[in-house]
């Protein structure tokens, strides 16, 4: 198990990187505001903001649907709050420079769940299956959307507009052992490829707190390397089933 304090391949970018320096004393003075470990790269800060944003989303999502008519109120915004985690994750793996969110984000981040190798994924790619159906990058993709604009309307993509007639209730419940073991995959990648530490250093991430970046520190502890649960852990806790 790797230490808490393992850094990211990168100190820096090895491409150009508008503000980077900025950027970097930006990372830094938060991990210090949050009493984060010592000699954590900029890049490996900026990671654990990201993750620990993930988390704080997740948290939201399993407090709307402990709702007692969680199906019928909040479940739609609950959708819309994953699936803003699951951008944020495809922004950062696409390094997405745009102050604004892209659908492309959604799509590279159902993606990177729904295999190990997204190379070559289509937005036909199943994600994962409930009892009604299957569900492809396109349609999760797409059910953001719709969910994103109050179930009033969806975008329209290569494969056409989905209709939402009822929204699947199985489908978060499916979500959290995807997400964990994404997160897992994507910290180990950033240890390791030059590549994907670059598409975060490019990445737009706008740091409003020193909480995620705390939070992600506590969530994985500071003691000895035995002692740091992995992402897969901390993410494949949360229940997302609706029961009966």
């Amino acid at each position: 198990m790797a230490q808490l304090s393992t850094n990211v391949k990168l100190g820096k970018p090895t491409v150009s990187v508008e503000n980077w320096t900025k950027e970097s004393r930006f990372w830094k003075a938060l991990s210090r505001k949050a009493g984060g470990p010592s000699g954590l790269f900029s890049l490996t800060i900026t990671a654990g903001y990201v993750i620990g944003g993930i988390h704080d989303i997740c948290q939201s999502v399993s407090h709307l649907l402990k709702h007692p008519k969680a199906k019928y109120t909040t479940y739609v915004p609950a959708y819309a709050a994953f699936s803003s985690a699951v951008a944020l994750l495809g922004r950062c793996i696409r390094g997405n420079t745009d102050l604004w969110g892209s659908v492309a984000d959604s799509q590279v981040g159902f993606k990177w769940l729904a295999g190990s190798d997204q190379v070559g994924l289509r937005d036909d790619t199943v994600v994962i299956e409930t009892s009604r159906q299957e569900y492809t990058v396109d349609m999760l993709t797409a059910l953001g959307y719709y969910a994103g604009q109050s179930g009033t309307t969806t975008k329209k993509k290569s494969s056409g507009t989905h209709h939402f007639g009822e929204i699947d209730p199985e489908i978060l419940e499916k979500m959290p052992p995807l997400l964990a073991e994404g997160l897992d995959r994507y910290w180990n990648k950033l240890q390791t490829s030059e590549r994907m530490c670059n598409k975060l250093a490019q990445a737009r991430v706008i740091g409003l707190k020193d909480w995620p970046v705390l939070n992600n520190w506590l969530l994985r502890g500071r003691e000895d390397a035995d002692s740091v649960p992995s992402f897969s852990d901390v993410f494949g806790k949360f229940d997302w089933s609706l029961g009966s």
